[in-house]
């Protein structure tokens, strides 16, 4: 029953609390022996692409825009000389007219790319602009037309003329990847970017309708990589946010992800996929780490590599290794609260109670209306002493996930830490009503 893993996770939150409320210590807790992970200290030119204007007359290609968007993020990211605003960030000037120069200033970054996209059946245009943002000086502009077969041609020739523009001297393997990008199926990339479209919107129907789509994608185009890892991805999603039964997908999440990684190991989002399923649901910790610093090998500019990188890192207690990681990935995505919130868990695993708190709070004020970022601050609270301040974080995350059972287990726990037995008895009487 969905309950009964709600429960569990509960019950997992509860033992992790009072492990370090007695004062031990997170050492030791897998046998990973990976090297450490050092973040390289670059001073890199900084860039921001924002949202690509849609010009087409069908409104319904957004997601083909945004699918771009995406893509040329992650080509730029690829290059280690360049610091490159992920797309949280950078989604959150979508039709904003805010002065370019504020921009660059709110992303600390020296220029920003803008564009539009023309789509034809299977024939695409996109105007690009690169722009000196804090001088607002136009440095360069440039129209590309493809095959919708060759769009890897088009974001690698748009990161080729870029990085010219700025001088950016390109490493040999980064040269030789922009110099053989190779072709798509234009309806297996088309539809896949569709299924990333309804994942990304997170919402139980749309999410499931991604799975639906990608399953059916993977099944017609069987040697389709990114297919393979969006599918991974998404079931794991679902499944953290109770859409799925985690027991029902784990075994094809892993396969699709194994089989993700066999077609492309040189593509950073097949590795993230298998790092998420070697640890999330096999819980396989050196090979999860392997993974990540191998999808960060390829592509040094993935903020969601990076997060889950600080997050496992940190679950094992090498905070100093977490840290940077979770660092890394906020000058990426200074935006994102979920990156925010890595840093303060690292913090906190830490017994850094204090310095956990300014994160996690920082993460709430990105999105107050997501209850899941609530407890974190609640449980440094704990941790100090504040138990009332950690209850008023704990009853808002239970209003705002409208009586959600995980959140109303964590406000039980709240108040059972407290002191509150008679309260913390009341809740439990409902969840157990609710079984």
């Amino acid at each position: 029953r969905r309950v009964d893993y709600l429960v569990l996770a509960a019950m997992t939150t509860i033992a992790i609390v009072i492990g370090i409320q007695l004062g031990s210590e997170i050492k030791n807790l897998d046998t990973d022996t990976s090297e450490p992970f050092q973040v390289v200290e670059l001073d890199a030119f900084s860039i921001a692409v924002l949202p690509l204007e849609n010009i087409s007359d069908n409104a319904e290609q957004q997601y083909f825009v945004d699918g771009m968007h995406d893509a040329i993020i992650s080509e730029l990211s690829r290059i280690g000389a360049l610091r490159v605003i992920s797309r949280t960030s950078a989604n959150r000037y979508r039709n904003t007219e805010m002065p370019l120069p504020q921009i660059a200033r709110e992303l600390d970054v020296d220029a920003v790319v803008e564009g539009s996209v023309l789509r034809a059946g299977d024939t695409v245009r996109i105007n690009v602009q690169l722009i000196d943002a804090r001088a607002d000086q136009h440095l360069w502009g440039g129209q590309f037309d493809r095959d919708l077969d060759n769009i890897l041609n088009l974001y690698a020739d748009v990161t080729r003329r870029i990085t010219d523009q700025i001088e950016v001297q390109l490493s040999t393997v980064e040269q030789a990847h922009l110099d053989d990008t190779g072709t798509v199926n234009a309806e297996a990339y088309d539809r896949y970017l569709q299924g990333i479209a309804l994942c990304d919107r997170w919402s139980r129907d749309s999410m499931l309708r991604g799975i639906a789509q990608l399953r059916a994608l993977t099944s017609d185009f069987p040697d389709d990589a990114r297919a393979h890892s969006a599918l991974a991805l998404c079931l794991q999603y679902a499944g953290f946010f109770d859409y799925v039964e985690i027991l029902e997908i784990r075994d094809e999440a892993r396969t699709v992800a194994q089989r993700a990684v066999r077609l492309a190991p040189e593509l950073s989002l097949s590795q993230v996929a298998s790092a998420a399923t070697h640890w999330y649901l096999d819980f396989e910790a050196e090979q999860a780490t392997t993974a990540l610093k191998r999808a960060l090998e390829i592509n040094p500019g993935d903020a969601r590599a990076l997060i889950l990188l600080a997050w496992r890192l940190s679950e094992i207690g090498r905070f100093e290794e977490a840290q940077s990681a979770a660092k890394r990935a906020i000058e990426i995505d200074p935006f994102s609260n979920a990156a925010f919130q890595a840093l303060g868990q690292t913090r906190f695993l830490a017994r850094d109670f204090e310095g956990s708190l300014e994160p996690f709070l920082q993460a709430i004020d990105m999105d107050p209306s997501d209850p899941g970022f609530y407890p974190y601050p609640a449980w440094a609270y704990t941790q100090l002493g504040r138990h009332d301040e950690a209850i008023a974080l704990l009853e808002k995350a239970v209003e705002l996930s409208g009586g959600a059972p995980y959140h109303l287990g964590e406000y039980g726990m709240g108040l059972a830490f407290a002191g509150r037995e008679a309260e913390a008895m009341r809740v439990l009487d409902q969840l157990t009503a609710q079984s």
